[in-house]
C-alpha cells in the first residue's frame, strides 16, 4: 500500500471521502493529530497559565532555537498569529521504541514527519488547524530545487518557515518541535488520553494492538502507536481490512490525538491556572520551542483560550494530486494550486470565507513512462475513515 493513498487491493471495504472542510469546518472523512502533536505547544498555546514566579522558571527551561525568519508576520496587526508544529522523524532520541521506529544509527537524520499551522485569533478565542502533507512537491527556498517539503527540516527550521511563507503566503510566527520521545511525555504528564475505536485495530510496524472496540485509555506509548500508524488495519465483519487512505489517514488520527489532549486538559481542571503550570513543570524538557516565544504570550493565549473546547478546533489538509514516478523522487503529492488558495483562506479567515467544494484525496495511478511527462491523478474515492477513532464523549 502507497503511503501517498494508493487504494489496497487486499482492502475488502470500501469507505470513501474528501480532504476539503464544509462550512462548519468538518470533513466529510473525520477531522481529527501531531505528532503531534506540536500537542504540547499547542496545549501551551491554548491552555496554558500557572503561577507566575515558578511557572516561568520552568519555562526558561525549555529548549530554544533561534528562527531568523520568523516575525515578519503581519499578523500582529490583524489581532492572529500563526504557529508552526513539527513532528520530527528523527531517531536520536527514542528510548526503547527502536525495534518499532528504528534507531539513530539505522535511520540518520529528520525531516519533518508532521507539519502542522495553527492559526490563533486570540481576541475571539478563535482557532483553526492546518495539514501539510509531508510528501507534497515544493521549490526548496533559498534554492531552485524541487523537493519534498518534509526535507526542508533536514538542516533545521528555518528554511522549512521560509519554504511554507514562499509557496503558500502564511507567515509563520512561532515554531514548536515534538519528537517521538516527547511525544510520549506529554501524553504521559496528563495522565494519558481516551480515545474511542469503533472497532479492533492493528499497526504491527508501530505496535498498536486493540483488541476490543470502545472508550479506552492511553498511555504515551500506546497514544504515540496510534499517532505514527500508517499500516493501520481495522477489524470489521469477521475479517481485517487495511485503511486504503496511507499517509491521510494517519492525518486524521494525528488531529484525533490533538483533539483528545484538549479535551483531556479540560476533563482534568488542566485549563485552570494553577493547574496549567503542574502541566507545564512535566513537559519543560520535552519540546523545543523558537527564542520569541515569551511566558507573557503564553501566559497572555491561556488566559484568551481558558475555556477553548477540542470540539472548536477546525481542521484543513492542503488538497493535492498524486505523481507517480516523479522523476528520481519516486511517488510524490503536487499541489492543487487553485483548491489550495481556497482552503489556506477559510483556514485564515474561517469566519469570512464561503466553504469550498471538498477536495478530493489521492488514488492510485499508474506509473508513468520514462518518455512520457508525469501524470496528475486527481485524489478520488477515498475512505471515509468510519475506522478510525475519536474522542471518547463525556
Amino acid at each position: 500500500m502507497s503511503s501517498l493513498g494508493t487504494r489496497d487491493p487486499r482492502v475488502g471495504e470500501r469507505s470513501g471521502a474528501g480532504s476539503g472542510s464544509d462550512g462548519s469546518g468538518r470533513r466529510r472523512w473525520p477531522r481529527r493529530l501531531l505528532l503531534g502533536i506540536g500537542a504540547a505547544v499547542a496545549v501551551c498555546a491554548l491552555v496554558a497559565g500557572g503561577l507566575y514566579g515558578y511557572g516561568r522558571y520552568r519555562f526558561d527551561q525549555i529548549k530554544t532555537v533561534h528562527v531568523p525568519s520568523l516575525g515578519d508576520s503581519a499578523g500582529a496587526a490583524t489581532g492572529s498569529e500563526n504557529i508552526l508544529l513539527v513532528g520530527s522523524d528523527s531517531r536520536a532520541v527514542q528510548g526503547n521504541d527502536t525495534q518499532a521506529f528504528g534507531s539513530a544509527q539505522q535511520v540518520v537524520g529528520q525531516r519533518a514527519d508532521v507539519i502542522k499551522i495553527i492559526h490563533l485569533v486570540p481576541g475571539k478565542s478563535q482557532a483553526t488547524e492546518l495539514t501539510i502533507p509531508r510528501d507534497l512537491l515544493v521549490t526548496l527556498a533559498g534554492s531552485d530545487h524541487k523537493g519534498r517539503i518534509n526535507t526542508a527540516f533536514e538542516n533545521g527550521p528555518d528554511q522549512l518557515v521560509r519554504t511554507i511563507e514562499q509557496q503558500f503566503d502564511i507567515p509563520i510566527d512561532h515554531y514548536v518541535l515534538i519528537t517521538f520521545e516527547s511525544f510520549k511525555k506529554v501524553v504521559n504528564a496528563l495522565g494519558g488520553i481516551h480515545l474511542d475505536f469503533p472497532t479492533p485495530a492493528r499497526d504491527k510496524f508501530t505496535g498498536l494492538n486493540i483488541t476490543h472496540a470502545g472508550c479506552q485509555h492511553l498511555d504515551g506509548a500506546q497514544a504515540l502507536a496510534v499517532a505514527r500508524s500508517r499500516h493501520y488495519s481495522y477489524f470489521r465483519n469477521g475479517s481485517w481490512h487495511y485503511d486504503p487512505t496511507g499517509d491521510f489517514g494517519r492525518i486524521d488520527r494525528q488531529s484525533v490525538f490533538l483533539q483528545a489532549v484538549i479535551h483531556e486538559a479540560h476533563s482534568i481542571g488542566l485549563l485552570h491556572p494553577l493547574k496549567a503550570n503542574a502541566f507545564l513543570t512535566s513537559i519543560a524538557g520535552a519540546i523545543t520551542i523558537d527564542d520569541a516565544w515569551s511566558f507573557n504570550h503564553v501566559i497572555s493565549l491561556g488566559t484568551h483560550y481558558r475555556h477553548f473546547d477540542s470540539s472548536q478546533l477546525k481542521t484543513y489538509v492542503l488538497p493535492t494530486s498524486i505523481a507517480n514516478n516523479y522523476g528520481n523522487l519516486g511517488d510524490v503529492l503536487l499541489p492543487e494550486k487553485s483548491a489550495d488558495h481556497q482552503v489556506i483562506a477559510q483556514f485564515l479567515h474561517p469566519a469570512t470565507v464561503r466553504s469550498a467544494a471538498p477536495a478530493p484525496r489521492p488514488s492510485a495511478s499508474k506509473p508513468a513512462a520514462a518518455s512520457t511527462p508525469v501524470q496528475q491523478v486527481p485524489l478520488s474515492e477515498p475512505a471515509d475513515g468510519s475506522f478510525n477513532p475519536r474522542v471518547c464523549s463525556g
